[in-house]
């Protein structure tokens, strides 16, 4: 599943990460310079972007890595072996995945 980008450096990607579930922004522009910028230019917009998502994100600039997210977890552990969570865990990813996108794509459009 992925939600479609105003940018081809920025990707809208599900992750479980141990026991939690995440939906992403993921920022990559194979330069890391280049991935640096565009990550402050939507640092810049964090009130913004954070506004029309409905909530805070979880905004990590990883230093030392040319890949950079910002993120909204679950608030809560999931077991994927747990078949019957599975659709409250489908119905929670692309309802945030879609507010994810629809909240950074406006901002991304801008440059």
């Amino acid at each position: 599943m992925q939600f479609k980008s105003a940018s081809p450096s920025v990707k809208y990607l599900p992750r479980f990460k141990r026991s939690r579930l995440v939906a992403q922004a993921y920022i990559d522009t194979y330069d890391d310079a280049s991935t640096r910028e565009l990550y402050d230019r939507l640092l810049k917009q964090r009130h913004d972007i954070e506004q029309a998502f409905g909530g805070e994100l979880l905004w990590s600039r990883m230093d030392g890595h040319r890949r950079i997210s910002h993120r909204r977890r679950l608030p809560y552990d999931v077991n994927v072996e747990d078949r019957d969570a599975w659709p409250a865990l489908w119905e929670w990813l692309v309802l945030t995945m879609g507010r994810l996108a629809n909240a950074v794509n406006p901002v991304l459009n801008r440059y």
